[in-house]
Formats: structure tokens, C-alpha cells, sequence
């Protein structure tokens, strides 16, 4: 797995290089400078996040080349490379720190509802283009890699809060200390607003984010993280459906755990081990339109949960010269 807790082996390579040219991970899996990378790459840095000022992760894409960035509606906006998807991002692939963010049962990136707000993000590494021989399935169009601070960057007290017309609410709130050996940082978020007027289409998103993160010496590093979010969704059915608003609710949590042990200059051990519960709240409705004379009760409640396990190991087979 990928994550920016492996800064001091990135810092290791930048001074292999001496050479002010970014290092990437995402393409090969393995830290490389940017100009060396096998696939193209946009790095969307906290500097362009925050100049952009954009208040959803989705609308950060719009600063990569060739990426669009549309809404069906309020609560299910959609981002594509190069324009060949509909209104679902399924064959584009999202990770969080290495993990899959993706909804199996929907075939849908949920890009309102993950448990990571714009303010945790460092870093996203974009690959423009597909690269299923490392990451598999979801890899066709292009990967998003996000990758957030180290628990030790975000010790102390940080808060924000935004408002404006149509009802746009925006909370957020962040501490990180110490616990005994283990560093940590606790991150609380809301943001919504009413959406189009005459519509029902507002929406409400909450989030908790935790991460920890343990040195064990020569036993190497042992890094935790858990996040919850919570949606309240309106929503109004097409022209095929009666247009009858009602509200849903949208749940996801995740919590991962990784080991990463150095195993000298050239060898690198990841063990990951990760959980995802997803739930999709929507009782949907009941309708004698679409087959006259017959009551049709459409439900589109979804459960699903899922386990994965990973254990990766790299070597350095040469040496890099600058």
C-alpha cells in the first residue's frame, strides 16, 4: 500500500536525486521522480487545494487535464477522464492512502461521502490513463491517490467554519496529541446546503476521521486508521418515475491497519490490513405507474461490507544516480 507515512524513505530518494524534481508514487507503487514515471501524473499539492477553493474533493479534479466533472444531482456528482463514463466513476479508481474507496454493489464512487474532508488531504497523485497491471480492477481510465498527513504534522488545535447562500453550512474541526508511544490526530467535519431551488435535492454530510501512527523501533512502524460518514440525502426521481422528493441516508466507515518494516536499503515489507461497511439508505417507492393496475414497490436499500488483506514487498534491484 501507498501512503505519506512513508516519508523518510521518499526523503531517502530526493537526496539519491539531489535534483528539484517531484517524486511520485502511485504509477509503479514505488517512490520515483516524476519525469521517470511510466504513465502521466498530475500532483495536486495543500498549496492547490486550498487556492482553488473548491469545497468538495470532486471538484479539485477539475484542476487535472482531460478530467470533466458533472452532477446528476446534488448528492451524486461524478468525475471522468477524457469524458467515456455515465453517471457512476467506475472505471476510475479512488484510494485513500492505498485503500480502494469504491462501492462494489453500486459500482459508484461515492465522491460526497468519504470519510476524508479537503483540510486532512496533503497530496493527490493523479494517473491520467490506466494502469490495471499494478492496481487491477477500477484501473482503466485513471487512478486518484490521496493521500493525507502524518498525525505527527497536525499536533494542537485546528478549526474552520464557512457559510453562505442556499443554505451552505460548512464545519470543521481537528486536534492531534499524543498517546502514550502512539501519535494521533482526530478530525470532525459537516458540510452541506440546500442544493437547487425547487428541487429536492439538499444534502448533509458528517464525518470522523482518525489516524494513528506507532514507531516500534527495529520492529519498524505500525500505522491505524478508522473513519466514519454519515449523509442525509433529498432526491427526486426522472421522468420514468412518479417525482415523488423524499430523503435517504447514506453510511460509511472504514478502519485499516498497516505494518511497514524497512528490511535494509534495498528491501521494503507492507502488510495491510483494512474493513469497509457500506450503507445505502434509500427505501425508494411505490408506484402503479410503471405497470397499470399493479403495485410495484421499488427498494434500492443496500448492505455491503468487505475484507482485504494485502502484504507487499519491494527490492531495489540498482542503484538511482541523479
Amino acid at each position: 500500500m501507498i501512503s505519506l507515512s512513508q516519508s523518510a524513505s521518499i526523503d531517502d530518494h530526493r537526496n539519491e536525486f539531489a535534483v528539484d524534481v517531484p517524486i511520485v508514487l502511485t504509477p509503479t507503487r514505488l517512490p520515483q521522480r516524476l519525469d521517470e514515471s511510466p504513465s502521466a501524473v498530475t500532483i495536486i499539492d495543500r498549496d492547490m487545494i486550498e487556492a482553488s477553493g473548491a469545497r468538495r474533493l470532486v471538484d479539485v479534479l477539475r484542476l487535472v487535464p482531460g478530467f470533466q466533472v458533472g452532477f446528476k444531482s446534488n448528492h451524486l456528482p461524478t468525475a471522468t477522464y477524457h469524458g467515456l463514463a455515465d453517471e457512476y466513476s467506475r472505471r476510475l479508481l479512488l484510494l485513500v492512502d492505498g485503500q480502494r474507496i469504491f462501492q462494489y454493489s453500486r459500482g459508484v464512487v461515492e465522491w460526497n461521502n468519504i470519510p476524508i474532508q479537503l483540510e486532512d488531504i496533503e497530496r493527490i497523485e493523479v494517473v491520467r490513463g490506466p494502469n490495471a497491471a499494478a492496481y487491477g480492477s477500477n484501473a482503466f481510465e485513471a487512478i486518484v491517490n490521496i493521500q493525507t498527513g502524518s498525525a505527527t504534522e497536525y499536533q494542537g488545535l485546528y478549526s474552520r467554519a464557512a457559510g453562505g447562500d442556499e443554505g451552505i453550512a460548512d464545519g470543521f474541526f481537528r486536534y492531534g496529541g499524543k498517546l502514550g508511544v502512539m501519535d494521533y490526530a482526530l478530525s470532525l467535519a459537516s458540510k452541506g446546503e440546500q442544493g437547487y431551488a425547487g428541487i429536492n435535492d439538499d444534502r448533509r454530510n458528517n464525518s470522523l476521521y482518525l489516524r494513528g501512527e506507532i514507531p516500534m523501533t527495529a520492529f519498524g512502524e505500525l500505522k491505524l486508521q478508522a473513519g466514519y460518514s454519515q449523509a442525509d440525502y433529498g432526491i427526486e426521481d426522472g421522468p420514468a418515475y412518479p417525482r415523488l422528493p423524499r430523503n435517504f441516508d447514506v453510511t460509511d466507515n472504514f478502519q485499516s491497519l498497516q505494518w511497514r518494516q524497512d528490511l535494509g536499503t534495498q528491501d521494503e515489507l507492507v502488510a495491510t490490513f483494512s474493513h469497509n461497511v457500506f450503507h445505502y439508505g434509500d427505501k425508494g417507492f411505490t408506484s402503479r405507474r410503471l405497470i397499470p393496475g399493479l403495485d410495484l414497490n421499488v427498494e434500492f436499500e443496500i448492505e455491503e461490507e468487505r475484507f482485504e488483506a494485502e502484504l507487499q514487498y519491494s527490492r531495489n534491484f540498482s542503484t538511482t544516480r541523479a
